[in-house]
């Protein structure tokens, strides 16, 4: 349960098939003796692989800000080097209104669909005025 980061030529089939992988829904993927799963269980919003990576500014788009997702990443508290994320310029652009329930993300519908778009239109809007070249 260590993130790993894993860029350019490091990057095989086995890893994108890893970022399929959810426990107790899909198997991990092993890869050279390690087994991998998806790395937005320990945080969907990477902001230390973008430091890692050498950014000083990022724009970051989180959509899991309902309750479960909020008490998920609370109880698990992965530790990141704080450091780092202080001193990365970060721009987050988050739902204005809730999406919907849990429900909602595993259920195709195009209403719904067409609203997030919009949504995501809207607060994308909003973050642009925060954002200078």
């Amino acid at each position: 349960m260590r993130a790993r980061l894993v860029r350019d030529s490091q990057v095989t089939w086995q890893h994108l098939a890893a970022t399929c992988s959810i426990p107790l829904a899909f198997p991990p993927v092993s890869i050279d003796g390690k087994r991998y799963v998806d790395g937005g269980l320990q945080g969907a919003l990477p902001l230390w692989a973008a430091c890692e990576m050498g950014a000083t500014r990022a724009i970051a788009l989180n959509c899991l800000t309902t309750l479960p997702f909020r008490l998920l990443h609370r109880s698990l508290r992965w530790s990141q080097p704080r450091a780092a994320l202080d001193a990365l310029e970060t721009v987050r652009i988050e739902p204005s209104i809730p999406l919907g329930s849990l429900a909602d993300t595993w259920r195709w519908s195009a209403a719904n669909t067409e609203r997030f778009i919009a949504l995501g239109e809207v607060d994308g809007k909003r973050a642009l005025a925060s954002i200078t070249m």
